[in-house]
């Protein structure tokens, strides 16, 4: 008895198709398998059939669209956006005359007007003090030409120069401040509404 004969080698190219063919197949079936049109209170997507590609498999798009209600508010959205972008651009344009001028604070005008405030408010009170400490001093036998005296009046004077050195030093301080902030507004106010703040 013979034995039969085996049966012939599979033909490798055909083999390779059939497997891509069949992989192709179940690519798009689970792909088809997987675009659910979906609609929620916000909107809709659904899947079309646009055409298909070169190996004839289907080609497919993807439709969202948002409900009238969310419609409605992303048009809001943009209308605002719109807005405040023009705002922006419009106050931006405005600072070209801001910063094309140097920082400067007017040290002269600013101490003038601190000094001003000085006179009204220091100036009594020193004076009250000076004549406090001379009224001290004499009740003390510290006579005017004595070494005690004028160390005393040095002393008094010194503290009114401080007085004044301080409320200068404070003062241009406290304008410089001002005068930054002033400055920086604009610019602050457009990164808000560049950021949407």
């Amino acid at each position: 008895m013979k034995a039969p004969a085996p049966p012939p080698a599979p033909d490798p190219v055909a083999t390779a198709k059939a497997q891509t063919d069949s992989n192709v197949k179940t690519s798009t079936t689970q792909q088809q398998l997987n675009m659910v049109d979906q609609s929620n209170p916000y909107g809709t997507q659904s899947y079309s059939q646009t055409g298909t590609w070169a190996d004839g498999t289907p080609k497919f798009s993807m439709t969202t669209a948002f409900s009238p209600q969310e419609q409605a508010k992303q048009e809001q959205q943009w209308e605002f956006d719109n807005l405040t972008n023009q705002l922006g651009i419009n106050q931006t344009k405005k600072l070209t005359g801001i910063l094309d001028t140097p920082f400067k604070l007017d040290n002269a005008a600013t101490e003038g007007r601190l000094m001003e405030l000085g006179r009204k408010r220091l100036d009594p009170i020193l004076q009250e003090r000076n004549a406090a400490l001379e009224s001290k001093l004499y009740n003390q036998g510290v006579m005017p030409g004595t070494e005690a005296y004028t160390r005393a009046m040095r002393a008094d004077t010194e503290g009114q120069n401080d007085a004044y050195n301080q409320l200068l030093l404070g003062g241009r301080a406290m304008a410089n401040t001002e005068l930054q902030a002033e400055r920086n507004q604009p610019i602050n106010e457009i990164t808000a509404l560049m950021s949407g703040g």
